[in-house]
């Protein structure tokens, strides 16, 4: 999606309108990500947009369990705990992707 640093204000415009409250993103179990018909693609082609945006409980099982495995500090260890479980639990819960619109902030 960003092929070049020229490319960036593809991410930067869709970040300001999620900021002014615009209807661009849907929630996922990893945070929001951009609908796709509110993001710029002119002019990039075979963009995978559905594997771009894909959570896969495997991969996201794997990945949280190697950075608290690697890069946790004894600090945030407790709080990530927590979190973890939290993301955890939610991740076992789906079965399809889960997407729903945002409303537009009042």
């Amino acid at each position: 999606m960003w092929p070049g640093f020229g490319e960036n204000v593809r991410v930067l415009d869709w970040m300001l309108r999620r900021v002014d409250g615009d209807d661009v993103a849907i929630s996922s179990p990893v945070g929001y990500i951009p609908k796709k018909e509110e993001f710029h693609l002119e002019g990039l082609e075979g963009i995978n947009w559905e594997g771009l945006f894909s959570t896969p409980k495997d991969f996201w099982t794997e990945e949280v369990s190697r950075i608290l495995a690697n890069q946790m500090d004894t600090f945030l260890f407790t709080e990530f705990i927590f979190r973890w479980l939290k993301f955890n639990n939610t991740l076992m819960t789906i079965s399809v992707p889960i997407s729903r619109p945002l409303s537009k902030r009042k």
